[in-house]
C-alpha cells in the first residue's frame, strides 16, 4: 500500500504516515485484506473529496472515504478534515486507518448497503475498531 498525503490542511509528518501505514499493514494481514497491496491511499480536503463525491456518485457534500477499482490497481481517498471532525484531533490518525480499512473491506467485496452483508461488514468494522484502539499514536 502507498500512502500520498495529498493535502495541506491538517500537516501530516512522515514518522505519522509511517505509523498509519504501519497500522494499515498490520491489521490488513490480521484480517486478510489481500486488497491491501494493490491499493493507493490518496489523503485528500474536504473540497477535494466533495468534488470526487459531485463527480462520481452525484452528491454534491464532503464524505470521509470513496473507494475506487482501477483494474490491476485501487485508489482510495480519504478526507483528513472529515476524519478529524469525526474522530477529534486524538483520534483522527486511527479514524483515517479506520477510513482506509473500511475502503479496504469494500475491496474483498463486503458491503454495507445491502441488508445480508450489512451485519458480516458492521461485525468486522466492529473488530477492526477495537484493534484500532489498541494502537498508539
Amino acid at each position: 500500500m502507498q500512502i500520498i498525503n495529498a493535502q495541506d490542511s491538517i500537516p501530516l509528518d512522515k514518522k505519522t504516515l509511517g505509523l498509519l501505514s504501519d497500522i494499515c499493514k498490520t491489521l490488513s494481514q490480521k484480517f486478510t485484506l489481500s486488497q491491501f497491496f494493490k491499493t493507493r491511499v490518496i489523503l485528500v480536503s474536504d473540497d477535494y473529496i466533495r468534488d470526487l463525491n459531485k463527480k462520481f456518485m452525484g452528491r454534491d457534500n464532503p464524505t470521509n472515504v470513496l473507494t475506487f477499482e482501477l483494474g490491476d490497481e485501487n485508489e482510495v481517498y480519504v478526507s483528513v478534515e472529515t476524519a478529524r471532525k469525526e474522530f477529534g484531533n486524538s483520534m483522527f490518525i486511527k479514524g483515517i486507518a479506520f477510513y482506509i480499512l473500511h475502503a479496504l473491506l469494500h475491496l474483498e467485496g463486503y458491503t454495507d448497503t445491502a441488508e445480508v452483508g450489512k451485519k458480516e461488514m458492521e461485525k468486522l468494522e466492529q473488530e477492526l475498531w477495537e484493534s484500532l484502539e489498541k494502537w498508539t499514536t
